[in-house]
């Protein structure tokens, strides 16, 4: 069901979503709250969300290979922390 391809493809959303987070959180640190403009809740709860993303998308290579046997390695399964994106 899984290619290398779409591994790789949802290790790459991977390793976007945590630069998002942590782009998010440290803008949120130093962004004084502004009318008009994002506020440092904005940056935390945009951090939230793509690392809730992120634990998805874990969830379903950890579950395909877990429960549905698919052939994902250790490799596969920790390849975003390699990626640069």
């Amino acid at each position: 069901m899984f290619t290398e391809e779409d591994i790789q493809t949802i290790n790459t959303a991977r390793a976007l979503l945590k630069r998002v987070e942590e782009d998010a959180t440290a803008h949120g640190w130093v962004s004084p709250p502004v009318i008009g403009e994002a506020r440092a809740f904005d940056y935390g709860r945009l951090a939230e969300a793509a690392d809730r993303a992120g634990t998805a998308l874990f969830d379903v290579l950890n579950i395909a290979r877990a429960y549905c046997k698919f052939d994902i390695s250790d490799e596969d399964m920790h390849m975003h922390e390699k990626q640069v994106v």
